[in-house]
């Protein structure tokens, strides 16, 4: 089973280079690996930004099948998944819940919104099945 580590970057958990969709490519099942953080940015006796994570194992197919373990291994709740295969997974980390989106990235034309060439073309995110671990 492929893994890929969840860091946190003081906005949020992200894989390497600040991505947050993940491919399944040939492989049908995934491991993200959510690292354990506990985090505060304070100035003087102010507090800006805490964020709080036991750390959690995340196995995910590619029919919209999800595990959730503790960082130990233990099951903590589980999403049956369907019939449908996909292509890409999404990890959204916040302080109430973590989802696991499935869908796909598609390339966006921007015409008549853009300035030229260098802009006229994007990717955007479109979930088809979202699943959330609160």
């Amino acid at each position: 089973m492929k893994e890929f580590i969840c860091k946190f970057n003081g906005n949020g958990y992200y894989f390497e280079d600040n991505k947050t969709t993940i491919s399944f490519g040939e492989d049908t099942n995934i491991r993200i690996v959510v690292e354990p953080i506990d985090y505060e940015l304070k100035i003087g006796n102010e507090v800006l930004s805490s964020a709080n994570c036991k750390g959690y194992l995340i196995d995910i197919s590619n029919q919209g099948e999800v595990a959730l373990r503790d960082y130990d291994g233990n099951l903590i709740s589980q999403k049956i998944g369907g019939e449908k295969i996909f292509a890409e997974a999404k990890f959204i980390w916040n302080k109430d819940a973590l989802c696991v989106e499935f869908g796909q990235t598609e390339e966006v034309d921007y015409y008549p919104n853009c300035d030229g060439e260098h802009d006229r073309w994007g990717i955007k995110w479109v979930a088809e099945y979202t699943v959330i671990l609160d």
